[in-house]
């Protein structure tokens, strides 16, 4: 059998089956499967990437009002920015 000829530019590249790990054969084909809804959102983050958004700006606004705490008491109480 004849080898099949190669690209000089492809020498040393991998296939692009190996490049993502994965080498399938028909039979894994026929066995695949459209992902639901709910393994889509828990891939691309879904609720559980807002939530850890939501946490991120609590725990910095937090930080913020604990580094200026003088500053955030004398807002409260309606006086002037403390210098």
């Amino acid at each position: 059998m004849l080898a099949k000829p190669v690209n000089p530019t492809e020498i040393g590249k991998p296939d692009a089956r190996e490049r993502i790990g994965v080498i399938l054969n028909e039979n894994d084909m026929e066995n695949m499967r459209e992902l639901s809804n709910y393994e889509l959102e828990s891939i691309n983050g879904g609720l559980g990437f807002l939530a850890t958004v939501a946490a991120g700006i609590i725990v910095g606004s937090a930080i913020a009002v604990i580094n200026d705490w003088d500053n955030f008491k004398a807002g409260l109480k309606g006086e002037q920015e403390i210098e």
